[in-house]
This record gives C-alpha cells, structure tokens and sequence, in this order.
C-alpha cells in the first residue's frame, strides 16, 4: 500500500507525537510561541521541551534529595540567609544524567538571544527548583533589591536575563505573578518563560497548594551590559 494518496497526502495521517516523530525523525521539535498575550520584555514559549524528556528528569529528579535554598542579605550582600521569603529546595544538577547545562545553553544562544537581540555572554548555572506543599517566593526582582531605607531599588548582582523551564504541571497553586503588570501565568510542563532580570519584571512563586513543582532556573548577562564591581558570580558558563 503506498503511503501517499493521490494527491500526494499522507494515507495515513500522523495525528499523535510518536507518529510526527516516525515522519520527521531528522526533525527538532516543533515550537509554537503565543505574541502580544503578555507584557513587552517577556518571551513564553509553549511546548518548548518534550513530555517524555521532562516526564524522565522529574522522575530523576524525584530521586535526589534537595537543600533549602536562601536569599541575599538586602543589608549585606555578601551573605546569604534563610527565611520564609524562599520556601524552595534545591535539585543539584550536577548530580543528574541529563545536561541541563546544555539544554540551558542551547535556550539562550537559539532562542533567547535572537527574541532580545542580544549577545549573551554567560549565563549561571542552571538550578532546579523543587517547591513542595506550602513554598513559594514571594515577590523579588532577580538582579535588584529594594532599599527601604533609601526608597530604590539597587543592583547587587549581574544578571540582565531570567530564564525559566518548566517540566511539570500535576501540582496545584505554584502560579508566576507579575505584579507591576497585573499577570499571572499557570506554568505547564515544557514551557519556556524568559524576561529582564531588573525590578519592573518583580514577580513571584504563588504557594504550592498540593502536589510538587519543579522548574529550571538561570540567569544570563549580555554582552555590554551594566557590571558591578564585584564581577560576575563564580558559577557562571561562558558563550
């Protein structure tokens, strides 16, 4: 039986992913990106990993033990506390068997870079975040803290892009608020979420109310970009 019809269709339609891949196996991924749903500087890319392969790294993940994660000291940056701002633990990707390095990697030099119109010239090491029943990060800008005292928000670190992947979904609450522009977002297992580092971009983790949430954490700084004395962070992988 030929595998085309007359007109030169499909006999058979491919209608699930197993069946696109035996069609286009040479093929990467597909991606659908959604314009013009949320705030300029913001970049969401649906489907952008696979759901078998984040299926897999939950499962690898769910086999580590994590560390509680912390949050710079707003009156001195040189430390780091913890406190009930940051309910989060910490998967160490350095222990898995998937190179979440590279998957990073590859997000910002084909993806990211393009949509912003960047250089990027390092980016940190990617982090997994494990949220469980209850955590949350409540609101924060990325590469800024707000000095009460002084009524500003102040640089303390050199980071100019967020990145997020998220590889599941079977959790409830756990959503990601924009505050200064009044969105909120529910993650899905794939999605990629990217959007400046600076305290116009301040959001949040709402609470986990049941279930587990995972999501691929980086931050990346272009090249050109403002630098603190300090330089850059000792984690960081060079592009």
């Amino acid at each position: 039986m030929s595998e085309y019809d007359s007109s030169g269709y499909m006999a058979h339609k491919s209608v699930s992913p197993d069946d696109w891949r035996r069609v286009c196996p040479e093929m990467p991924a597909g991606i659908v990106v959604n314009r013009n749903t949320i705030p300029p500087g913001m970049l969401m890319v649906y489907n952008y990993l696979d759901p078998a392969f984040c299926r897999a790294l939950v499962a690898e993940c769910d086999t580590h033990t994590g560390t509680r994660q912390s949050v710079t000291d707003v009156n001195d940056t040189s430390r780091v506390i913890t406190n009930d701002e940051r309910t989060s633990e910490l998967v160490d990707t350095r222990a898995l068997s998937t190179d979440v390095t590279g998957l990073i990697r590859n997000a910002y030099e084909h993806v990211i870079a393009p949509h912003f119109g960047q250089e990027i010239e390092w980016f940190e090491l990617p982090q997994i975040l494990r949220y469980n029943q209850g955590g949350e990060y409540k609101p924060h800008a990325d590469s800024e803290n707000w000095i009460v005292e002084d009524k500003e928000w102040r640089r303390d670190i050199n980071r100019d892009l967020s990145i997020l992947l998220y590889i599941n979904d079977d959790y409830s609450g756990g959503e990601i608020v924009f505050p200064n522009f009044g969105v909120g977002l529910k993650p899905a297992a794939g999605m990629l979420v990217a959007f400046p580092s600076d305290h116009r971009y301040v959001h949040t983790a709402r609470p986990v109310t049941a279930g587990v949430r995972y999501a691929i954490v980086s931050w990346g700084a272009v090249k050109g970009g403002r630098r603190m004395d300090a330089g850059p962070p000792s984690d960081i992988i060079r592009l």
